[in-house]
C-alpha cells in the first residue's frame, strides 16, 4: 500500500499542509510524457490532496509543501512540481465546466419533465372527476402521484443537491490551483 503521509498545522491562521510522498512516481504521473511542469498528477495523490483541503475549507488559507525523496532530484524540480500541482488543479476546473454545463441540461429537463407530469395529473384528475371512485382512476391517480413526486426530486435533487457539490468543488480547485507549493527533498 502506498501510503500518502501528512500532517496540518495552522500558524497565524494560515492552514500549513505538508505531505510526504515516498518517490516522486507516487505524486506525478510517471507514464505521463509531457514536461514536467506540465505532468498529470496520480489519482491517488489528487484525491489526497482535495480532500486534505477539502477538510481545511476552501475560505482558509493554505500553503502546501511536498516532501520528496533526495533520490528523486532532477533539474528544476522544485521549480517544476508546484507548477504541475497548480496547472492539474487548473485542468480538472476547466472538466468541471463541462460537467456543471451537463449537469443543467439534465436539471433543466428534468423540471420540464416535472412540469409535463404535473399538467398529465392535472388533466387526468379534472377529466376524471366524476369516475373518481372508480378502481381505475385511483390507480391511475396513484400512479401519476408516484410520477411526479419522482421527477419532482429528481429536479430538486439537481438544482440543490448537485449543484452545490460542484460549486464546492469548483471552490476547491480554484484554491489548489493557486495555492502556494513548496518542494522540499530530504534523505
Amino acid at each position: 500500500m502506498r501510503v500518502i503521509r501528512s500532517t496540518t498545522k495552522e500558524i497565524e491562521g494560515i492552514s500549513h499542509l505538508e505531505l510526504w510522498f515516498k518517490t516522486l512516481d507516487q505524486l506525478v504521473d510517471p507514464d505521463d510524457p509531457g514536461a514536467a511542469s506540465e505532468k498529470e498528477l496520480t489519482a491517488e495523490a489528487e484525491d489526497r490532496l482535495y480532500t486534505l483541503v477539502d477538510e481545511i475549507g476552501y475560505k482558509k488559507p493554505v500553503d502546501l509543501t511536498i516532501h520528496l525523496p533526495k533520490s528523486d532530484e532532477s533539474p528544476g524540480i522544485a521549480i517544476d512540481l508546484p507548477r504541475a500541482i497548480r496547472s492539474h488543479f487548473a485542468f480538472r476546473l476547466t472538466e468541471l465546466e463541462g460537467e456543471k454545463k451537463a449537469s443543467l441540461h439534465e436539471g433543466k429537463m428534468s423540471f420540464f419533465i416535472a412540469i409535463f407530469n404535473a399538467c398529465i395529473m392535472i388533466s387526468v384528475a379534472w377529466f376524471y372527476y366524476d369516475l373518481s371512485t372508480s378502481f381505475l382512476y385511483i390507480l391511475l391517480t396513484g400512479l401519476v402521484v408516484i410520477l411526479n413526486w419522482v421527477t419532482i426530486w429528481d429536479t430538486y435533487e439537481y438544482f440543490v443537491y448537485d449543484w452545490r457539490h460542484l460549486w464546492r468543488k469548483r471552490k476547491i480547485y480554484e484554491k489548489i490551483s493557486r495555492m502556494n507549493v513548496d518542494v522540499h527533498l530530504a534523505g
